[in-house]
Protein backbone atom coordinates (compact mmCIF):
# COMPACT_ATOMS: atom_id res chain seq x y z
CA UNK A 1 0.00 0.00 0.00
CA UNK A 2 1.46 3.35 -1.20
CA UNK A 3 2.70 6.01 1.26
CA UNK A 4 1.02 9.33 2.57
CA UNK A 5 3.47 12.20 2.26
CA UNK A 6 2.09 12.52 5.92
CA UNK A 7 3.01 9.05 6.55
CA UNK A 8 6.95 9.66 4.97
CA UNK A 9 7.01 12.90 6.75
CA UNK A 10 6.66 11.36 9.94
CA UNK A 11 9.61 8.65 8.81
CA UNK A 12 11.57 10.68 8.11
CA UNK A 13 11.03 13.21 11.28
CA UNK A 14 11.84 9.81 13.03
CA UNK A 15 14.56 9.07 11.15
CA UNK A 16 16.11 12.74 12.01
CA UNK A 17 15.77 12.49 15.66
CA UNK A 18 17.63 9.17 15.35
CA UNK A 19 20.73 10.34 13.21
CA UNK A 20 21.03 13.50 15.09
CA UNK A 21 21.98 11.19 18.22
CA UNK A 22 23.25 8.49 16.85
CA UNK A 23 25.75 8.30 13.47
CA UNK A 24 23.79 6.51 10.28
CA UNK A 25 25.57 3.49 10.46
CA UNK A 26 26.40 4.11 6.04
CA UNK A 27 28.68 7.00 7.47
CA UNK A 28 30.54 4.83 10.00
CA UNK A 29 31.30 2.13 6.89
CA UNK A 30 32.35 4.79 4.47
CA UNK A 31 34.15 7.31 6.91
CA UNK A 32 35.43 5.37 9.83
CA UNK A 33 36.44 2.56 7.80
CA UNK A 34 36.80 3.33 4.35
CA UNK A 35 33.98 0.80 3.17
CA UNK A 36 32.60 1.79 -0.15
CA UNK A 37 29.99 -1.06 -1.59
CA UNK A 38 29.78 -0.31 -4.73
CA UNK A 39 33.33 -0.25 -5.24
CA UNK A 40 33.37 3.58 -6.56
CA UNK A 41 36.43 5.26 -6.30
CA UNK A 42 39.75 5.92 -7.93
CA UNK A 43 42.56 3.94 -7.47
CA UNK A 44 40.68 1.84 -5.33
CA UNK A 45 40.54 4.33 -2.37
CA UNK A 46 37.59 5.37 -0.18
CA UNK A 47 39.40 9.53 -0.06
CA UNK A 48 37.91 10.01 -3.42
CA UNK A 49 34.20 8.67 -2.61
CA UNK A 50 34.50 10.56 0.92
CA UNK A 51 35.62 13.83 -0.82
CA UNK A 52 33.01 13.73 -3.41
CA UNK A 53 30.40 12.64 -0.42
CA UNK A 54 31.36 15.64 1.75
CA UNK A 55 30.72 18.06 -1.38
CA UNK A 56 27.43 16.72 -2.23
CA UNK A 57 25.83 16.30 0.85
CA UNK A 58 27.34 19.55 2.05
CA UNK A 59 25.48 20.84 -1.45
CA UNK A 60 21.89 19.21 -0.72
CA UNK A 61 21.32 20.15 2.61
CA UNK A 62 22.99 23.93 2.91
CA UNK A 63 22.06 24.90 -0.70
CA UNK A 64 19.79 22.78 -2.90
CA UNK A 65 16.83 21.24 0.21
CA UNK A 66 17.63 24.25 2.19
CA UNK A 67 17.07 26.77 -0.77
CA UNK A 68 14.13 25.22 -1.97
CA UNK A 69 12.27 25.26 1.21
CA UNK A 70 13.25 29.08 1.32
CA UNK A 71 11.75 29.95 -1.73
CA UNK A 72 9.11 28.46 -0.85
CA UNK A 73 8.45 31.20 1.62
CA UNK A 74 9.00 33.97 -0.87
CA UNK A 75 5.71 36.05 -1.44
CA UNK A 76 4.15 38.75 -3.43
CA UNK A 77 5.48 39.32 -6.95
CA UNK A 78 8.42 37.03 -6.30
CA UNK A 79 6.06 33.92 -5.05
CA UNK A 80 6.20 30.81 -6.44
CA UNK A 81 4.02 28.60 -7.61
CA UNK A 82 3.54 24.74 -6.26
CA UNK A 83 4.30 23.48 -9.43
CA UNK A 84 7.30 25.81 -10.00
CA UNK A 85 8.68 24.33 -6.43
CA UNK A 86 7.73 20.85 -7.85
CA UNK A 87 10.16 21.34 -10.43
CA UNK A 88 12.90 22.89 -8.57
CA UNK A 89 13.13 20.46 -6.21
CA UNK A 90 13.36 18.02 -9.12
CA UNK A 91 16.40 20.26 -10.86
CA UNK A 92 18.83 20.47 -7.77
CA UNK A 93 17.85 17.54 -5.43
CA UNK A 94 17.83 14.12 -7.53
CA UNK A 95 20.94 13.60 -9.51
CA UNK A 96 23.33 14.77 -6.13
CA UNK A 97 21.34 12.17 -3.83
CA UNK A 98 21.77 9.39 -6.40
CA UNK A 99 25.03 9.98 -6.79
CA UNK A 100 25.25 10.14 -2.77
CA UNK A 101 23.91 6.56 -3.41
CA UNK A 102 26.18 5.24 -5.66
CA UNK A 103 29.41 6.93 -3.40
CA UNK A 104 27.39 4.82 -0.81
CA UNK A 105 24.89 6.61 1.20
CA UNK A 106 21.36 4.83 -0.35
CA UNK A 107 19.39 6.84 2.66
CA UNK A 108 20.07 9.84 0.83
CA UNK A 109 19.05 8.91 -2.52
CA UNK A 110 16.25 6.52 -0.89
CA UNK A 111 14.45 9.75 1.10
CA UNK A 112 14.93 11.57 -1.99
CA UNK A 113 12.69 9.31 -4.52
CA UNK A 114 10.26 8.68 -1.10
CA UNK A 115 9.63 12.48 -1.24
CA UNK A 116 9.04 12.43 -4.95
CA UNK A 117 6.36 9.52 -4.68
CA UNK A 118 4.16 11.57 -3.07
CA UNK A 119 4.59 14.91 -5.02
CA UNK A 120 1.29 14.28 -6.48
CA UNK A 121 -0.25 14.44 -2.91
CA UNK A 122 0.62 18.00 -1.85
CA UNK A 123 -1.46 20.20 -2.66
CA UNK A 124 0.06 23.60 -0.65
CA UNK A 125 2.78 25.23 -0.20
CA UNK A 126 2.57 24.57 3.33
CA UNK A 127 2.94 20.71 2.78
CA UNK A 128 5.52 20.95 0.60
CA UNK A 129 7.44 22.90 2.63
CA UNK A 130 6.76 20.29 5.81
CA UNK A 131 7.62 17.43 3.98
CA UNK A 132 10.91 18.80 2.02
CA UNK A 133 12.01 20.51 5.13
CA UNK A 134 12.12 17.00 6.90
CA UNK A 135 14.68 15.52 4.04
CA UNK A 136 17.07 18.71 4.39
CA UNK A 137 17.24 18.10 7.74
CA UNK A 138 18.01 14.50 7.66
CA UNK A 139 20.85 15.66 5.07
CA UNK A 140 21.53 18.52 6.95
CA UNK A 141 22.65 15.35 9.65
CA UNK A 142 24.49 13.82 7.28
CA UNK A 143 26.88 16.70 6.93
CA UNK A 144 27.05 16.96 10.12
CA UNK A 145 28.42 13.45 10.85
CA UNK A 146 30.41 13.53 7.86
CA UNK A 147 32.14 16.97 8.49
CA UNK A 148 32.70 14.89 12.49
CA UNK A 149 34.16 11.48 10.72
CA UNK A 150 35.95 13.12 7.59
CA UNK A 151 39.33 11.86 7.86
CA UNK A 152 40.71 15.99 8.16
CA UNK A 153 44.36 13.89 9.11
CA UNK A 154 45.23 13.05 5.57
CA UNK A 155 45.86 17.38 4.95
CA UNK A 156 49.28 16.49 6.86
CA UNK A 157 50.49 15.56 3.95
CA UNK A 158 49.23 18.41 1.95
CA UNK A 159 50.49 21.88 3.96
CA UNK A 160 50.29 25.14 2.65
CA UNK A 161 53.37 26.65 1.82
CA UNK A 162 55.15 29.84 2.85
CA UNK A 163 56.47 32.73 0.92
CA UNK A 164 59.66 31.87 2.55
CA UNK A 165 59.03 27.84 2.19
CA UNK A 166 59.03 28.71 -1.58
CA UNK A 167 62.19 30.52 -1.77
CA UNK A 168 64.34 28.45 0.40
CA UNK A 169 62.98 25.18 -2.05
CA UNK A 170 63.86 27.43 -5.70
CA UNK A 171 67.13 28.08 -3.83
CA UNK A 172 67.91 24.54 -2.73
CA UNK A 173 66.91 23.80 -6.46
CA UNK A 174 69.30 26.56 -8.08
CA UNK A 175 66.60 28.37 -9.42
CA UNK A 176 67.59 31.45 -7.26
Amino acid sequence: MAKTWQEIRELMVKEYREISVDCPKEIIKIFKYDIIDSKAGSFNTALTNQVFLAGEIRYLGSYAANRTVAVADLSGDKEVSLESLKAIYKIFIPMSAEFSAYCGLQRVWYWDKEVQSVFDQITTKEDFKSLVSAYANIVSAYNGWILFYFPWNLGDARKQRSREDIKEMAELAGII
